[in-house]
């Protein structure tokens, strides 16, 4: 992972089961690399699979809301993000 959060993500993860935390949110924005670096973001699409998929081993439920419809979007974007 290329976050410069990652040093305390798991450890952050295992107080979250530690304290009975079954739903996480996580705002993803998008399904394009391009669109999310439009945004000023700094993870990737990669990161972001990577993050939810470590996540999935201490929470029970993993939610992400995406926005669509940014005003460089593209179509082949927009399907990548649905």
């Amino acid at each position: 992972m290329e976050k410069e959060w990652d040093w305390c993500l798991e450890p952050l993860l295992k107080e979250l089961k530690r304290h009975n935390i079954s739903t996480i949110l996580f705002g993803m924005d998008s399904g394009s690399d391009r669109i999310i670096r439009e945004m000023g973001k700094k993870y990737t699409i990669k990161t972001a699979v990577e993050t939810v998929r470590l996540t999935k081993v201490y929470v029970n439920t993993v939610l992400a809301s995406f926005i669509y419809g940014f005003p460089q979007e593209t179509y082949e974007e927009f399907l990548d993000t649905i």
